[in-house]
């Protein structure tokens, strides 16, 4: 009688591995949206404009000071450039918002069944069923990506709104300093990261059975 070969440590170590990755994978959108909430919460962003350097400030001081002065205008006291501006930041303003909720409520959805579904038995009649609920409200895989991508706009809010004050003020030489971190910088790469690691991981979750969006069965040989 042939006995069942053991997987050796290199072997297990490489599953482990493995496994880390699909973890990283259904993890990362609510890691990236956490760092860039807290990112844009971190002074380290400053306006210059060629003369005069500017308070310290965090991107959520600017979006919400640039929402407070589109709310405010007043079309009898200020003049039609300010018009213009005031209602080119409402729209980039409320993005930034829809963006941190649309993501938070992605990757908070996905988190919760990903602790819940990778640890238990593939095979179990409750995992499927909890696969079941999970893909009612997250149907396609596709919508890993776009978590991954939303929380990279908030952090560019300084340019943006750079941007519309450039356009409608023509300030030439208005610029954006990073004074500590940049996170644009920082989160578009953990983004660019977490991509990779999304596709990486792929023949991963085959393997072990981990894939959320596939139901397994006794007769599943994948």
């Amino acid at each position: 009688m042939s006995r069942e070969r053991m997987p050796s440590n290199k072997m297990r170590v490489r599953h482990a591995i493995e496994k880390v990755f699909v973890w990283i994978k259904y993890c990362s959108p609510a890691i990236l949206t956490l760092s860039s909430w807290f990112f844009c919460l971190v002074k380290s962003i400053r306006f210059f404009d060629g003369k005069t350097v500017y308070s310290l400030q965090s991107v959520n001081d600017m979006v919400t000071q640039a929402m407070k002065g589109a709310e405010s205008f007043n079309p009898v006291e200020d003049d039609n450039y300010t018009e213009l501006l005031a209602g080119a930041l409402k729209p980039v303003t409320n993005i930034y918002v829809w963006c941190f909720v649309i993501a938070g409520i992605l990757s908070l959805y996905l988190l919760i069944f990903a602790v819940v579904i990778l640890p238990a038995d593939p095979m179990s009649v409750s995992t499927n069923r909890a696969k079941l609920w999970f893909k009612t409200f997250f149907p396609i895989k596709a919508l890993i990506p776009i978590a991954l991508i939303l929380p990279i706009y908030p952090t560019f809010m300084p340019y943006i709104i750079r941007y519309q004050f450039y356009k409608y003020y023509v300030m030439n030489d208005l610029s954006v300093i990073a004074s500590r971190f940049n996170p644009a910088i920082a989160i578009t790469a953990m983004a660019v990261f977490f991509l990779a690691v999304f596709f990486i991981a792929i023949p991963f979750e085959k393997r072990h059975k981990m894939d959320l969006f596939k139901r397994y069965d006794l007769e599943d040989d994948d």
